[in-house]
This record gives structure tokens, C-alpha cells and sequence, in this order.
């Protein structure tokens, strides 16, 4: 059980680079048409004046994430269902918790059968 919790632990800090590779791109756009207003106004102050890439998002935290998983176990434990037992899969947990402390996260079980991914990996 120790590789799924690293697995979503991977996916999580993939999911978290994707997103603030978003909020870069949004920045970056926002200094050009900064960048382009205070040259029209030939004004000082006139940065201060556009909106930032905050103003610019609806919602500043990453979009809800689902994390699929065959084993259902793990699925239960994250979902805080099931007790967790050994020290070194809690901490584990913990790590995965603390991740995902302002984001809507939902765990959901898929089957082995229909798991496509997992059989790629046999």
C-alpha cells in the first residue's frame, strides 16, 4: 500500500505543478497588457491601475482534483473511513492531508478490472 500513497503523493505535487505553471502564464499575460496600458498612458502609476492575475481568477486555489485508485483500502483510509494502522502509511497520509488542506480533493475506488492504467503496468 506504501507505492499508492507515494503514487497519489507524486500525482498531488504533479497536479501542483500544472496549476501554478497556469498561475505563471497568467502573470506573464497580465504584465504584457500592463506593460501595454502604461505605455498608451505614458503614466507612472498607471500599473496600479490593472488588474492582477488574482483579480483576473475567479478562484485562487487549484479546481477540484479526483484520485482514482484500485485499492480500495487506501481509498477508505484517505477518505478518513478506515483507521490506519502502521506509523510509516499514517505519516504518509499525513503528508497527503496536509496537501490537500484547501482544495477540494475527492478519493474514489475503481475496480481493478476497469482500472486501464494498471493493467498497462503488468
Amino acid at each position: 500500500m506504501e507505492a499508492e500513497y507515494l503514487a497519489i503523493i507524486y500525482g498531488l505535487n504533479e497536479y501542483y505543478l500544472r496549476w501554478n505553471k497556469e498561475l505563471d502564464s497568467r502573470q506573464y499575460d497580465m504584465t504584457l497588457e500592463s506593460n501595454k496600458y502604461a505605455a498608451a498612458n505614458d503614466s507612472n502609476d498607471a500599473f496600479f491601475k490593472t488588474a492582477g492575475p488574482a483579480n483576473e481568477t475567479k478562484d485562487a486555489l487549484p479546481p477540484a482534483a479526483l484520485v482514482c485508485c484500485d485499492n480500495e483500502v487506501v481509498v477508505k483510509q484517505l477518505s478518513r473511513q478506515y483507521h490506519i494502522g502502521n506509523d510509516k502509511l499514517r505519516k504518509l497520509a499525513q503528508t497527503i492531508w496536509k496537501m490537500i488542506e484547501n482544495v477540494e480533493v475527492k478519493f474514489e475506488w475503481v475496480s481493478r478490472k476497469e482500472n486501464l492504467a494498471g493493467k498497462m503496468l503488468k
